[in-house]
């Protein structure tokens, strides 16, 4: 994906394509490494020295906080050690998102600043689609249907969402227990 950079000569379609790149890159980030401000391109420059267009991205760096993570150690029956280097999750997340339109779309929205329910319910279409639907999410342990329904009564609810309900007008009952945000996500 970032190979697309080295082809293209208008520096605003430099621009749009590092943006791009930077979309599920940043809801990655907010997903695994609670980044708190998206990174954007904030400088671009063009170097013509060996008659080749070199194009340079610096990314405005946003605020990160780390987690720990822990190490494994192997010890054979021998006594002796060795460090066993797992596989950035990031790094195997960020390469599907570029081969899967699916996983872009949805690191790309949960990337975005706000997150109001108007962005948070597409990407649960998205993701139920992609594994073939509601009892799919359920039988892989990751939500319950209550849940799933509380999700959706609260989304789309103006009385129990307020401003950032996905309809504007109540189209039944609101959930007698609203899922905050933060709980939908």
């Amino acid at each position: 994906m970032a190979d697309e950079l080295n082809t293209l000569e208008d520096p605003r379609e430099v621009r749009d394509a590092a943006e791009r790149i930077l979309q599920p890159l940043n809801g990655l980030a907010k997903l695994m490494l609670n980044a708190r401000r998206p990174l954007s391109v904030s400088s671009l420059y063009q170097i013509k020295g060996d008659r080749k267009n070199h194009h340079y991205l610096l990314a405005d760096a946003g605020s990160l906080s780390l987690q720990e993570s822990a190490a494994v150690l192997k010890i054979g029956s021998d006594g002796t050690s060795e460090a066993v280097q797992q596989q950035d999750p990031m790094h195997s997340q960020l390469s599907l998102s570029w081969v899967d339109e699916n996983v872009k779309r949805v690191l790309s929205l949960y990337g975005k600043a706000d997150q109001t329910w108007k962005d948070l319910y597409p990407i649960y279409e998205i993701i139920e689609s992609d594994l073939g639907g509601e009892a799919a999410l359920v039988d892989k342990g990751w939500t319950s249907r209550n849940q799933i329904e509380r999700f959706a009564r609260t989304a789309n609810s103006p009385e129990a969402s307020g401003e950032t309900a996905r309809h504007g007008i109540p189209k039944g009952a609101p959930p007698s227990n609203p899922m905050t945000p933060s709980e939908g996500k």
